[in-house]
């Protein structure tokens, strides 16, 4: 399944692919292809001359960000709406600039559609033809027009039905019946049908989006019915009359033959005195002028700092109106933005101090950072357990803690109230069952048969049930898959992480081995830099600074969405399946972060201790986490919290 993308301008009545009104780029952004169009609609004539370098702006700004979709379009949009804002505070009043934008993000079949000034679409399916229309909406704002602009973000992944958008105008100049005519049309064909009622349009654009598997891709349709030309003589003119808006110079030459100097002969005491008088007359008229220009710089002043802090009151009504989280949160800063140019502008007042602290008390509701001060209980590792040791990671199963000791390949087991002492349970070259053990490589806890599972450097896997037996297993095929990077088992079936083949593989149990063939769970998914794999209703993988989520291998919304600081320097995640919460370790911002599997960020654990994070584990019944730093292993209760 793909999606069939086709579009077309009409510039000064001739049909042309490209044009200033559709920006359509490619890239990568977070390991993922995205791509983005742009329809962008001029809200007057002076506006037509920019609208290509408008919609490009906004696209290049979306391909730098790191936020999710729809935290990138709105930052990007805000980003030029402010531009703008700042070239027609420069401009006279006719030559202010606004434009409409309607941003199309395609991510597989997952269709983000940011609307914003005027903007028309449809979703089409084969009941009815639905309007996302910006009209009498708060998103009716252009981007440089007067007031916060507000985008209206639609979602939707595009199975059956088809998404077609136009240019605004066209719904008043189209009859309803010619409207349900092309609207009607097979999705290839609905292009041709648009052109052919509206030739004498002389500038407009239109695209549609249509799902298609790749056998059915075809060639686009709209050469046979509509006329383009793809001249470049036609994308430079674009209908619009050029105007020049720089202002007329003053020539040096003419001021200075009205200002030559003269020559002074004899000077006499009476002109000493009137050039006395004029002086102080000069004096007295400079005093007044600057009294009078201070009080008019004063009231400018006092103008500017009450439009901030209206400013910062209309952000924080788009904060409680909205239910979208990073929109929410770009809402709070906008409006600390505002509140600092206000305090810039008037340090003595005091309502914008205290709308900022109000504002601040918002910010830490989103942030939800719960300080860790003290834990419930800690188990020092340092002169505990012999060296060379390093802790590498911990899981939790059977009522134990099971720590990895990398720098001599040990495994070591604690009761989970940290009272008791370490006991080693395995450790590279010592036999068992004949079979000489390796340096652990990776290790999980099978809940299903209360057994660690652990998969040395020789591939051999190996089972440790809560006595410290340890038995070798047969885990069939293991050396015809390219890279260990990590193991996960779910109701008693094995999932390996396979970094090098972009994939998870799922291991059925027979007996008490896997000898069993080995089936591929994520398909055609190409992976950036696969460190860690969840697994529970769906399969979680930590790709690098994201997880990514997938359900019967199709990948659906990543996590964490909302949070204040995008993680990195990330290498551990665990899972809760009775919470549906996923937690993942932050060392490069020292925390622990908290999502819902479904990807809302919940909240974040920060503690002195945490400035060196090695890994986490939470306990079967979810009450208490462990966490493992280089010298401690500690235990909070996640109940009190």
């Amino acid at each position: 399944m793909t999606i069939w993308i086709n579009y077309y301008s009409v510039i000064d009545l001739q049909a042309v692919e490209n044009g200033p009104w559709i920006i359509d780029q490619k890239n990568q952004r977070s390991g993922q292809e995205e791509r983005l169009l742009i329809l962008v609609e001029p809200v007057s004539d002076d506006s037509a001359s920019v609208c290509s370098e408008i919609a490009q702006a906004v696209a290049t700004l979306f391909f730098h960000e790191k936020l999710s979709v729809t935290g990138a379009l709105l930052r990007s949009l805000r980003q030029a709406d402010y531009n703008l804002k700042e070239w027609n505070k420069r401009s006279l009043r006719e030559h202010h600039v606004s434009v409409g934008l309607t941003c199309i993000v395609v991510a597989g079949k997952e269709v983000t559609i940011a609307q914003v000034g005027p903007s028309l679409g449809y979703i089409v399916s084969e009941e009815q033809a639905s309007p996302l229309r910006t009209k009498n909406y708060p998103a009716a704002i252009p981007l440089g027009g007067d007031g916060i602009i507000q985008p209206l973000f639609s979602k939707l992944s595009l199975d059956e039905d088809h998404l077609f958008f136009l240019s605004s105008f066209l719904e008043n100049t189209l009859s309803e019946d010619e409207l349900a005519s092309f609207l009607n049309s097979d999705s290839s064909r609905c292009l041709g049908e648009l052109y052919s009622r509206t030739r004498d349009v002389k500038n407009m654009a239109a695209i549609v989006l249509a799902p298609t598997h790749v056998d059915d891709l075809v060639q686009p349709l709209i050469q046979d019915t509509v006329p383009l030309d793809s001249g470049s003589e036609k994308i430079v003119a674009i209908g619009v009359e050029q105007k020049n808006n720089s202002l007329q110079s003053r020539n040096p030459k003419d001021y200075l033959n009205k200002h030559k100097p003269k020559k002074i002969g004899r000077i006499f005491n009476f002109r000493r005195v009137l050039m006395s008088i004029a002086l102080t007359l000069s004096l007295i008229v400079i005093s007044m002028g600057w009294t009078f220009f201070s009080g008019l710089l004063q009231e400018d002043i006092v103008a500017q700092f009450d439009e901030s802090i209206s400013n910062a009151r209309e952000y924080v009504e788009i904060f409680n109106d909205n239910n979208v989280i990073e929109i929410r949160r770009m809402a709070l800063d906008d409006a600390l933005t505002e509140l600092e140019r206000a305090r810039a502008l008037m340090p003595e007042d005091d309502s914008a101090k205290l709308l900022q602290a109000q504002i601040l008390d918002l910010v830490k509701t989103l942030d939800a950072v719960v300080e860790v001060k003290d834990f419930d209980a800690t188990a020092r590792l340092t002169g505990i357990i012999t060296t060379p040791f390093q802790p590498v990671d911990i899981v939790v199963g059977s009522s134990l803690v099971w720590l990895h000791d990398s720098a001599q390949g040990r495994v070591f087991v604690i009761n989970q109230d940290l009272v008791s002492e370490f006991i080693e349970v395995y450790r590279a070259g010592k036999v068992y069952g004949s079979i000489s053990a390796g340096y652990p490589v990776a290790l999980t806890f099978d809940s299903t048969n209360a057994r660690l599972l652990l998969i040395d450097q020789y591939r051999q896997l190996w089972s440790i049930d809560r006595d410290g037996v340890v038995n070798s297993l047969t885990l069939r095929g293991i050396n015809e898959v390219q890279d260990i990077t990590a193991i996960d088992t779910f109701k008693g079936n094995l999932y390996l992480l396979d970094a090098s083949s972009n994939e998870v593989w799922r291991y059925v149990p027979v007996g008490e081995s896997f000898d069993s063939e080995r089936s591929s769970v994520l398909g055609s998914v190409r992976l950036s830099k696969p460190l860690d794999l969840y697994v529970d209703k769906a399969v979680y993988v930590l790709d690098d600074v994201t997880i990514r989520r997938f359900v019967q291998g199709i990948e659906t919304n990543k996590l964490f969405e909302g949070i204040d600081n995008v993680p990195h320097a990330m290498d551990s995640m665990i899972g809760s399946s009775e919470q549906e919460l996923i937690f993942l370790v932050d060392r490069g911002n020292g925390r622990i972060i908290v999502s819902e599997q479904g990807g809302l960020f919940i909240r974040q654990y920060r503690s002195p201790k945490f400035s060196d994070l090695r890994s986490i584990a939470i306990s079967q019944d979810t009450d208490l986490l462990f966490v493992l730093t280089g010298t401690e292993l500690n235990l909070l209760r996640l109940v009190s919290n």
